[in-house]
């Protein structure tokens, strides 16, 4: 921001060189326009993901179509296929949130004494985010169908990994004698 104020033809010293205050002015400019449609397109990405994942819960993964998700946000198509190219992408990138949703909770509970209370709590911060990404869930196992082994969401590995978890916190609370 202090480039902002130095006149256009002025030289100043950056990074030991000196440069026209035009050209730094130039990249001030193309930073902020990027970072401006940076998060334009983020916001429009999140609001797809949300309205996608309100349909699926209301009605279900097969009965919505990309129009019809596109009509609920008063978006053409065509605009939205910019941002995911077709239903499997938007499926894709919900079940990435519920994922990264369930990963805080086991994080958040790891940087807590192992509980009764505490176990319950994760477990209902888990049955909850299950229950608001319900229509993806069921979903899911249209995806895995669809496409052979999914590169984007290693299940059997996930899988693995949660149970690996539980195990490891049902053992802390056995053997803290909370359960």
């Amino acid at each position: 921001l202090k480039c902002a104020l130095i006149r256009d033809n002025d030289w100043i010293r950056r990074d030991n060189k000196y440069e026209n205050s035009a050209t730094i002015h130039q990249q001030i400019s193309t930073m902020y326009y990027f970072l401006v449609h940076c998060t334009i397109f983020m916001q429009t990405k999140e609001k797809i993901l949300q309205k996608a994942l309100e349909l699926f819960n209301t009605y279900n993964y097969s009965s919505i179509s990309v129009r019809d998700i596109a009509r609920s946000l008063k978006m053409s198509p065509g605009n939205l296929s910019y941002h995911f190219a077709k239903k499997e992408d938007i499926l894709t990138a919900l079940l990435e949130d519920l994922k990264t949703n369930n990963s805080k909770y086991y994080q958040d509970y790891k940087l807590q004494k192992s509980t009764k209370e505490n176990f319950l709590r994760l477990m209902e911060n888990i049955f909850h985010s299950q229950f608001s990404y319900r229509g993806v869930l069921i979903a899911k196992s249209f995806l895995l169908q669809t496409r052979e082994k999914t590169r984007d969401l290693d299940y059997d590995q996930h899988i693995k990994t949660r149970k690996r978890y539980l195990k490891a916190i049902l053992s802390e609370l056995n053997e803290s004698r909370e359960i």
